[in-house]
């Protein structure tokens, strides 16, 4: 989808979540990874730059987070050395490895942890 759709795609679901929430504030946003760097990712883009279109939505998630005074946890850089360590790209070629995963969740866990405990 172009950035647009995207951006109302987003919104339409983060106003429902928000919605059934007691404390709207008890979302956490993560930025999407760049499979375009994986070695089959490039395939998918049907000739656009997978990351570039990547890194556009994530600035979309980045403002919408702070429009709603949301935790964002940005693993996109993170993700972007995907091919140079080894064993954080799945067998697929495509998706991120449990070594990759452990990253990530090291990043959320900690932001999760405080706005679950209110500080």
């Amino acid at each position: 989808v172009d950035s647009s759709v995207f951006k109302k795609n987003l919104v339409f679901i983060l106003d429902k979540v928000q919605k059934q929430l007691p404390d709207k504030s008890k979302v956490i946003l993560i930025t999407i990874p760049d499979f375009g760097v994986t070695p089959t990712g490039a395939m998918y883009g049907g000739g656009r730059s997978i990351s570039k279109g990547i890194a556009e939505f994530n600035g979309i998630i980045t403002r919408e987070a702070k429009k709603r005074k949301l935790p964002l946890v940005d693993i996109y850089p993170v993700t972007q050395k995907m091919t140079i360590q080894e064993g954080h790209i799945a067998r697929d070629g495509l998706h991120p490895s449990a070594k990759e995963y452990a990253i990530w969740e090291q990043m959320v866990l900690p932001v999760a942890y405080k706005m679950l405990n209110g500080q």
